[in-house]
Formats: C-alpha cells, structure tokens, sequence
C-alpha cells in the first residue's frame, strides 16, 4: 500500500497552474480498490505518511489557496507524518500568504506531523508577514511533535530592519523561544540570498546559540549562501559559528557559504 507520495512540477513552463488541484483532488477523492474488507482506510489520502510536492511559479494565487485549502482540511491525512512544500510562488501577495498559514496552523488539521519541510517565499510576501509566520509556527500547538523543521527563506528580503534587529533574527527569536518546539531535534533555516552580510549572518547565530534557548537541538543547519560575504571571510565564520552553536547536545551543526 502506497505510503509516500512525491510530485515535482519545477522548471516546467508548460504548465498553468490547474495540475496542483487535479493532483490535490485525486489524492483525497480516490478510492483504493482490491482492499480485504478487514481494511478501513479505503481512501488513498487516509494512508500516505509523506507527501512531497514542489511546484514554483505557475499556479496562481487562486490555485495557491485552493490547494492548501485541501491540504489542511482536517478530514484529509489522517497519518500524514512528513510534509514537504515548495512553493516559491511571485504571485502571492501578503494576504493570502497569511491566509495559507492560517491554514497551515489550524489545530484540527495535520495533527501528527514530525517532519515538516516548506519553502512559501515570493518577491510580494514582505519580510513582515515571514516573521509573523514563524511566530504562527512557534505558537500553534499540534507543532509540538514535530521532531525537524526546515524553513526555506530564500529571497525574502530578511535584512530588513525591525524592531533593531533583521526579519531574520526576528524569526530565529521566535523559534528558539518556542513553548511547543520543544522536542525538535533538527532546525534547517536556508536563507538564501537575504543580503544579510556577515554582520547580519553572525546574528542569527547569536540569537540561536544564547543559553535560554528553549529548543533541545541536537542538528542545526545554516545556509547563507549569496548573502553578501567576502569570500575571504567564509572560512573565519565557519569556525566561529560552528563553535557557538556546538555544544555538548547539538553535535552537528551545518554551515554553508558560497566558497565552503
């Protein structure tokens, strides 16, 4: 029986967007046949543990909606374990980011997550509305399962200023701050090309290496490729962030530069 699902529809212009929901829709409306009546799970949706699917700029904001609309229904992925998006999409405005991640966080909805993989990033989405969503991420309690989280950024303009400190740091302190993140044992942030320069970069590993840390990481991994930084400099912040964030928990800590 069919556990694990992945659909790959990147690099393909051919398509307009409508190939999400149809796949979407297949998923949860189909039927397994030629199942012993012993089973009680006769719909294809109600056995899949990990579903990957990574599309970027075809759908538009529309489909967008309507495609998590059908992934967070709560009658929808009963053993859903493992969820994977990318969906990089330059349509999606700040509204109806929101509205996905309203949805993402419903309570009812995906309750058995340990892994969970997304990259939901766009020239429109203001650095703002990222921030808000990690807040959203650390606050809603079905997450305090989850066992790895991996957040894509890229191209999110998280050098921004808020509050004195970068969107970038501002969703980093949510994180680690986090009452429900409590048994993560793996955080992935790729914050990739965010003109954070090694200024900005060593920040973040501040904010992730202070001691009243919630999390009880035992892997972090970094990425802050194209962001700025000397080369010269790449190998010197190497060895100081692997320092920082190394600890007698967190044996493993992945950094990735441009040159390293």
């Amino acid at each position: 029986m069919l556990k694990k699902f992945l659909l790959c529809f990147l690099s393909n212009d051919q398509l307009d967007g409508q190939e999400i929901i149809y796949v979407a829709k297949l998923i949860t409306q189909s039927q397994l046949t030629n199942l012993p009546k012993t089973l009680n799970n006769p719909f294809f949706h109600q056995n899949i543990e990990e579903l990957n699917i990574s599309y970027s700029n075809n759908p538009s904001e529309q489909q967008m909606l309507e495609f998590f609309d059908i992934l967070t229904n709560n009658q929808f992925f009963p053993s859903l374990s493992s969820l994977q998006i990318y969906a990089y999409n330059n349509k999606l405005n700040d509204n109806n980011f929101q509205t996905i991640w309203n949805n993402l966080t419903n309570p009812q909805s995906l309750t058995k997550l340990k892994y969970l993989n997304l990259c939901l990033a766009g020239s429109k989405i203001s650095p703002e509305s990222q921030v808000l969503a990690s807040l959203k991420i650390a606050q809603t309690s079905k997450f305090q399962n989850l066992e790895e989280l991996l957040l894509s950024y890229e191209s999110s303009r998280l050098n921004k200023q808020v509050n004195n400190r970068s969107c970038a740091v501002n969703i980093v302190q949510n994180l680690v701050n986090s009452e429900n993140l409590k048994k993560l044992k793996h955080l992935s942030l790729n914050l990739y090309n965010n003109d954070l320069k090694a200024e900005g970069c060593q920040q973040v590993v501040e904010e992730l290496s202070k001691p009243k840390n919630k999390l009880s990481l035992e892997e972090i991994s970094l990425s802050f490729w194209n962001n700025g930084i000397e080369k010269n400099q790449c190998q010197e912040l190497n060895r100081q962030f692997r320092n920082s964030l190394i600890t007698e928990q967190l044996r493993v800590a992945n950094i990735f530069f441009d040159a390293v």
